[in-house]
């Protein structure tokens, strides 16, 4: 990775790419771009989304398995945002469930490197926030995967 980053990937988007809407083998091109944007340093991901995706055996965890260097660690400066995210969103994740446990540090990430986190997920509540509502707290700007190939000219 050489550039600066511009996205950051949550879970659910990389899981809609890959296994649900564009899988590599009927759209190559789509994911020749995403590689392409992954190995310049203008898309990343976090570890925590590694874990998520490796929790399971599928094709989209053995293709992250072969990329760990897409996923940058946690790290110090992220730590003090998470820190801020949880005690103002402390309903973000389902902790027994282990659910959306990479949401925070998405967002940590997204913020401390000034990167536009590309989510599918929409706004929640109160009770139920979602990444787009922390975003909106913390000056990161969500969108969805459709919109960055839009942005960034992808042509299938």
């Amino acid at each position: 990775m050489t550039g600066q980053p511009k996205y950051c990937i949550d879970t659910n988007s990389l899981m809609d790419c890959r296994l649900r809407y564009y899988p590599p083998d009927v759209f190559e091109t789509v994911w020749e771009q995403m590689e392409r944007l992954f190995e310049e340093g203008t898309l990343i991901s976090h570890e925590e989304v590694l874990r998520e995706i490796t929790r399971k055996s599928d094709e989209l965890a053995a293709w992250a398995k072969e990329r760990t260097d897409y996923f940058v660690p946690f790290n110090a400066e992220q730590e003090l945002v998470l820190i801020d995210i949880l005690d103002r969103f402390e309903r973000l994740v389902m902790t027994g469930k282990r659910k959306n446990a990479a949401d925070p540090f998405l967002v940590a990430l997204a913020s401390t490197t000034n990167t536009i986190l590309i989510t599918q997920e929409k706004s929640g509540s109160q009770n139920k926030p979602k990444i787009p509502d922390v975003c909106a707290a913390f000056g990161v700007m969500p969108m969805p995967l459709l919109d960055m190939f839009r942005r960034e000219g992808f042509r299938f």
